[in-house]
């Protein structure tokens, strides 16, 4: 059974009131292969933008990485997760609730 490791990134600094936000993701190792999976070391797939025939589902396809020489895992699992997170709709913030300071009125 492969090892699953859990990794995080920062999305945004705490400021004031606003604690921040981190996303979290597991992670295992095949070989030289890293590859983003749930809680249960399932691999988490998207669909791929792959032009097919009217009414065939879009084939999936692992969040996977190849490690070059020398490179540490860590790393590699954060910017793998971070490009899961910018391909996503979810990844932009436009829409996030704004966090100002309460100002009373004078």
């Amino acid at each position: 059974m492969t090892e699953i490791h859990q990794v995080s990134i920062q999305i945004r600094r705490p400021m004031g009131n606003d604690p921040g936000e981190v996303e979290a993701a597991f992670y295992t190792v095949e070989g030289d292969v890293i590859v983003l999976t749930d809680r249960a070391g399932e691999p988490l797939v998207r669909q791929q933008s792959i032009p097919r025939r009217r009414g065939a589902p879009a084939p999936l396809q692992r969040y996977e990485r190849k490690l070059k020489p020398g490179e540490n895992v860590e790393w590699a699992a954060k910017e793998l997760l971070m490009t899961k997170r910018t391909a996503s709709k979810r990844g932009s913030d436009f829409n996030r609730p704004l966090r100002a300071p309460e100002l009373g009125i004078v």
